[in-house]
C-alpha cells in the first residue's frame, strides 16, 4: 500500500513537473502538423523544415513557437514548404530588426512579392529594402503595409519598381504625410500620369515634362521628378502648381509637388534602396545584442533538444523520441488508474 501511494505521488509529481515542457513541445508540434495539413509533404521533409527553424532560434532571439506560427501563416498564404522555409528566415529577421509583428510583416512581404511578380527567392532582397526604409525614414513598420497596399497596384501597372514606391514613401512621410495618405497620393499621381500619357496638351507636357519614354513606357518616377524640378524651377511658382492641379487632383498634386521639391533626395533614396543588401541582417544583429534576446537564446538552447526531430520519432509518427515517450507514459499512466 505504501509503495502504491509513494509511486502514485512520484508519478503525479513527475507529470506536473513535465507539464510545462510537454505543453510547449506539444504546441510546437501541433502548429507544425497544422502547417503540413496545407503543405502535404512527407514527414521527413517536414522535419527538415522544423529542424531548420529550431536552428534559427539558436542564432536569433526569437521563440520556436513564433517561428512555427509564422510557418503556418506562410502555408496558409499558399506557399510550398520549401518557399515557406526560404521566406520565413528573412521575415523573422525583419520582425526582429524592426521589433515588429511577424504576421503583419510576413503578410506584407508575400503580398509585395506576388504583387510585383517577384520570386519567393527574392524575399531576402525585399526585406532588406523594407528594413532600409523603416530605418532611414519616419515610416513605421505598422504603417508600411497600409501605404504599400494603396499604391502598389498602380506602380505595378505603370512598370515602376518597389524601389520607386519605397523611395517615394520615404520622402513623403518625412514631410509629415501620414503613410496611408502618402500611398494614396502616389497612387493618384500615377493614375493621372497614365490618363494624360498621350495628351500633348496637358499642362505638364507644355512645360516640357515627359512622362513616357520613346518606346511608349512610363519613365521611372524619380526621373520624372528630376525633369519636373528642372522645368519648374521653384515648385511654389503659381504656374507650376497650376499645371500639377490641372493634370492631377489635390491629393496627387500634393504628393508629386513634394517629390519634385525634394527630387534629389528622392533620387538618392531610390538608389540607396536598390543597394540595401544586408540591412535586415545588420539591424537584427544589433537587436541581438540586447539582454532580452540573449536570455531568449538560452531558453531556445535548453528547449532545442526536445524540438529537434529524430529517427525514432519519425518512424513512429511523432516529432521525436521525447514526444513519443511522453505519449506512451500518459497512456500507461491513465490505463494504470
Amino acid at each position: 500500500k505504501n509503495a502504491f501511494v509513494i509511486g502514485t505521488a512520484a508519478a503525479t509529481a513527475f507529470f506536473y513537473k513535465m507539464q510545462p515542457l510537454a505543453e510547449t513541445v506539444q504546441e510546437f508540434e501541433k502548429t507544425i502538423i497544422n502547417a503540413n495539413s496545407v503543405f502535404n509533404v512527407t514527414r521527413e521533409e517536414l522535419h527538415s523544415v522544423s529542424d531548420e527553424m529550431v536552428q534559427f532560434t539558436l542564432k536569433y532571439g526569437v521563440s520556436a513557437q513564433e517561428t512555427a506560427t509564422g510557418l503556418y501563416q506562410l502555408a496558409s498564404a499558399g506557399l510550398s514548404a520549401a518557399e515557406s522555409q526560404e521566406v520565413l528566415q528573412h521575415t523573422m529577421k525583419l520582425a526582429m530588426a524592426t521589433q515588429g509583428d511577424h504576421n503583419a510583416l510576413a503578410k506584407l512581404t508575400v503580398q509585395t512579392i506576388m504583387g510585383f511578380g517577384m520570386e519567393m527567392t527574392d524575399s531576402a532582397e525585399l526585406v532588406d529594402k523594407f528594413a532600409h526604409s523603416i530605418q532611414k525614414s519616419l515610416i513605421e513598420w505598422e504603417d508600411l503595409a497600409s501605404s504599400v497596399k494603396f499604391a502598389m497596384p498602380f506602380f505595378v501597372a505603370t512598370g515602376q519598381s518597389i524601389d520607386e514606391l519605397l523611395g517615394g514613401l520615404e520622402v513623403l512621410t518625412n514631410r509629415a504625410l501620414e503613410a496611408g495618405i502618402a500611398g494614396r497620393g502616389l497612387r493618384q499621381a500615377l493614375a493621372q500620369f497614365t490618363k494624360h500619357a498621350d495628351d500633348n496638351s496637358s499642362a505638364l507636357a507644355k512645360l516640357g515634362v515627359e512622362i513616357m519614354d520613346s518606346e511608349g513606357n512610363m519613365r521611372a518616377l524619380h526621373e520624372i521628378t528630376l525633369d519636373a524640378q528642372e522645368a519648374f524651377g521653384d515648385v511654389t511658382d503659381l504656374e507650376a502648381l497650376t499645371a500639377m492641379l490641372e493634370d492631377m487632383n489635390v491629393r496627387g498634386a500634393t504628393a508629386f509637388a513634394l517629390l519634385v521639391q525634394n527630387a534629389d533626395e528622392f533620387d538618392l533614396a531610390v538608389k540607396d534602396i536598390a543597394n540595401s543588401a544586408g540591412e535586415a541582417t545588420l539591424m537584427a544583429e544589433i537587436q541581438q545584442q540586447s539582454l532580452a534576446m540573449q536570455i531568449q537564446r538560452v531558453k531556445n538552447a535548453l528547449l532545442a533538444p526536445f524540438l529537434m526531430s529524430d529517427a525514432i520519432g519519425e518512424a513512429e509518427g511523432s516529432l521525436n523520441e521525447f514526444t513519443l515517450r511522453i505519449k506512451e507514459l500518459v497512456d500507461e499512466f491513465t490505463k494504470f488508474f
